[in-house]
């Protein structure tokens, strides 16, 4: 029940015509500059050397005159979305899973924790989440499921399968490798 409602308000907020922010298209343009066989971490999107890879979504990029700051993980996802040629709502539906994945992984960890798993219902129907992930499809979805996973391995005594999954959130975004020095002193840093 807790994952069905959670799909269908992701659902929901993906059938939206217009995300509310502007952040999927930096994903769109760094995608298609990476499925172009071009690093876009030295380039911003202004950078004349990429003036042949404008069109209309370029247009809708904000601060066009930063280059990406991004780790290589989540750029590969990224190219590999737009090589897809689903758009802007590709990365949409791309955020929606892997926030649907979390509501899942929040069940395991709490079941694995002996604590009652009907309180991942704060995530899972949170209408925060669902707007970020599935309308504006910010990235944070792609981080958070492998911190999340990276808990359940934790939990339940894998500490490899957590540092895979701690590394993988932090090839995304940086925060999730905040949780390193923590768990690797619990691992005895191996």
């Amino acid at each position: 029940i807790i994952l069905g409602f959670a799909a269908l308000y992701h659902l929901t907020l993906l059938l939206t015509p217009h995300p509310l922010s502007n952040d999927l298209y930096r994903y769109l343009w760094d995608g298609k500059v990476l499925a172009n066989g071009i690093n876009p971490s030295p380039y911003p999107p202004a950078a004349p050397e990429l003036a042949l890879l404008r069109d209309t979504t370029w247009e809708l990029i904000f601060n066009r005159d930063v280059p990406t700051g991004y780790p290589p993980l989540v750029e590969l996802l990224f190219a590999g979305v737009y090589a897809l040629g689903a758009g802007p709502l590709g990365y949409r539906v791309l955020a929606a899973v892997c926030s649907l994945g979390t509501c899942a992984a929040l069940l395991a960890v709490l079941r694995a924790l002996g604590a009652d798993p009907r309180r991942a219902v704060i995530y899972a129907w949170s209408p925060l989440v669902a707007l970020e992930f599935a309308n504006s499809a910010h990235l944070d979805a792609i981080a958070i499921l492998p911190l999340v996973l990276a808990f359940l391995m934790q939990v339940r005594g894998r500490p490899r399968g957590a540092a895979l999954f701690l590394a993988l959130g932090g090839q995304v975004k940086f925060f999730p490798a905040v949780l390193a020095p923590f768990w690797g002193r619990r691992w005895g840093w191996q």
